[in-house]
């Protein structure tokens, strides 16, 4: 049951095709009933949920397939999260003040709180920021409790992001490209208790 409550948080999606399927033959198995009780034909039903089921069941699939697709994306940072962060090297990089990191000319309209779209990889953190610039760049700066929680969000964020063509180390920072190198290219490193 814990299982099934989980795919539900998850994936919503899956929560509103099972109340769907649900209402939908509880009130076809209510009009039979009735209908036939009545003496009536079932043809008038046999068409309208027969079209709905022409309309319903390619949006099923599409959602059933979406689900399944982000069981198998999640899958790696679940396993990541699961293993307990080795603790990296100290790293050669010191703490940054965010100002910089974002720039002195970034927009503060688009400086967001990334827990909320990242909250799978930052959902230790104590503060997060993300900025975006028009030219499609971002930034992202997070603070944690401490150093091994850093350490575990930066394997988190390569687990969640698939970087592929990566170079560089723990102490030193990722190089790569994300989403299997689909993505944009990518920067990650553990400054102290900074991601």
């Amino acid at each position: 049951m814990e299982r099934l409550l989980q795919t539900f948080r998850d994936y919503p999606a899956a929560a509103g095709a099972l109340i769907f399927v649900t209402i939908t033959s509880g009130l076809a198995l209510l009009f039979s009933w009735l209908m036939l009780r009545s003496g009536m034909s079932l043809r008038p039903l046999v068409f309208f949920f027969g079209f709905l089921a022409l309309v319903a069941l390619p949006q099923g699939v599409v959602h059933l397939l979406d689900a399944l697709a982000y069981a198998r994306a999640t899958e790696p940072l679940r396993a990541a999260s699961a293993v307990e962060a080795p603790v990296a090297a100290p790293s050669t990089h010191a703490p940054v003040a965010w100002d910089l990191i974002f720039g002195a000319d970034a927009d503060p309209s688009l400086i967001t709180d990334a827990k909320r779209s990242l909250g799978a990889i930052l959902g230790e953190a104590e503060e997060a920021k993300l900025s975006f610039r028009a030219s499609g760049e971002s930034a992202l700066a997070s603070r944690f409790s401490d150093e091994a929680a850093a350490a575990q969000a930066l394997t988190a964020y390569r687990a969640f992001f698939q970087l592929t063509g990566v170079s560089g180390d723990d102490s030193d920072g990722w190089t790569g490209r994300r989403y299997n190198g689909g993505g944009e290219w990518t920067q990650v490193m553990v400054a102290g208790r900074e991601l």
